[in-house]
């Protein structure tokens, strides 16, 4: 990978988490010379040709931080080096999608040798590639012989070392991949949510420490939900357990659910997120002024409405308030009880 390409992901992951408008310099301490891992296509070549060799050499690098930042935060920026969720590891599955190309489209194992077999390039090491370079490589390869501008989306759909797996009282339990900025409360409603006997006031989270030990993390997600604790950032590993609620818990549950109903909540982006008392023609662009506006990080354009229908289970729509701000669609009416969602937007 060349320098300016980690330089470049350095800067930005610690732009993320970490510091603020840090400037990073990347050099080359080492570089031992490392046998060429070639790229030989199957017997079949379209009008007999053969595709060209290829190399990737990885290289030792030392990063150099032009901010001061402390010992443990520089260790932990280090570290995003061999840790990005995109880069490409041994026992991956990707999915490779070519735009319009179903013969060269599909789900790819990672090997343990860190190769996939791919239609007329045969093998290629993509172990330590980013998703985007691998990219780049296939669009560059398949541009030169066989497709002309080839469009191609890459995907890790399985991943050993970068799933996070959530049990028990949720809609659909299972192994996800670890993504950037993913969050307890962002994965399990990105999937379907809690189911209706989760207690949501007691999370557990299961996690192996720097010593492999193993600790419990618990999460009021109630609190996360109105605003009141921050959302709990997930890590490789990491078992999401959700219990049953006791009979006790289910009554207060009841209780506030009719308490609840009297007022509107407020959750996400949003300058003064929390609950506010409904009122008649309560419209969205309005109580969000009333709460603060949008921050910056707002995604205004998909603002995320639950609504309980008449025979008492949830519902949702996404509006887009952009639109609703810049005067193009109708502002929308909210209804007693309604929880408004709005997520941080991605870049």
């Amino acid at each position: 990978m060349p320098l300016s390409e980690i330089q470049d992901s350095l800067k930005e992951n610690l732009g993320k988490n970490y510091l603020q408008h840090p400037e990073v310099r990347v050099i080359v301490v080492e570089a031992p010379r490392r046998p060429s891992t070639s790229i030989s296509a199957p017997g079949h070549h379209p009008s007999g040709s053969t595709p060209e060799a290829a190399s990737v050499r990885p290289e030792i690098v030392s990063v150099a931080p032009l901010t001061a930042v402390s010992p443990s935060v520089h260790k932990t920026a280090i570290d995003l080096l061999n840790t990005d969720l995109d880069i490409v590891e041994a026992g991956d599955k990707l999915n490779i999608q070519v735009y319009r190309e179903p013969d060269l489209s599909g789900v790819f194992s990672v090997t343990r040798s860190g190769k996939i077999s791919y239609p007329f390039l045969g093998e290629i090491q993509a172990q330590a590639l980013s998703l985007d370079k691998l990219k780049r490589f296939l669009c560059q390869k398949l541009g030169e012989k066989y497709i002309s501008n080839p469009q191609i989306e890459i995907s890790i759909v399985e991943s050993p070392s970068k799933s996070v797996s959530v049990l028990g009282q949720v809609s659909k339990p299972g192994n996800y991949i670890l993504t950037y900025k993913l969050t307890l409360f962002r994965l399990i409603s990105q999937n379907g949510g809690f189911a209706p006997e989760a207690a949501t006031k007691k999370v557990r989270i299961v996690r192996s420490n720097s010593d492999r030990k193993k600790e419990t993390i618990e999460v009021d997600v109630d609190r996360v939900m109105r605003g009141l604790d921050e959302d709990v950032s997930l890590m490789p590993g990491d078992i999401v357990m959700v219990d049953i609620r006791s009979k006790e818990d289910s009554k207060k549950e009841e209780t506030k659910k009719k308490d609840i109903r009297k007022y509107i909540t407020l959750l996400g982006q949003i300058g003064r997120p929390g609950n506010y008392v409904f009122s008649l023609h309560m419209t969205l662009i309005r109580l969000v002024a009333d709460a603060g506006g949008f921050t910056p990080l707002a995604a205004t354009g998909r603002v995320k409405i639950v609504r309980s229908a008449k025979d008492g289970n949830p519902h949702y729509f996404f509006v887009d308030a952009g639109r609703i701000m810049g005067g193009a669609a109708k502002d929308i009416e909210l209804a007693e009880g309604d929880l408004i969602i709005v997520a941080e937007t991605y870049f």
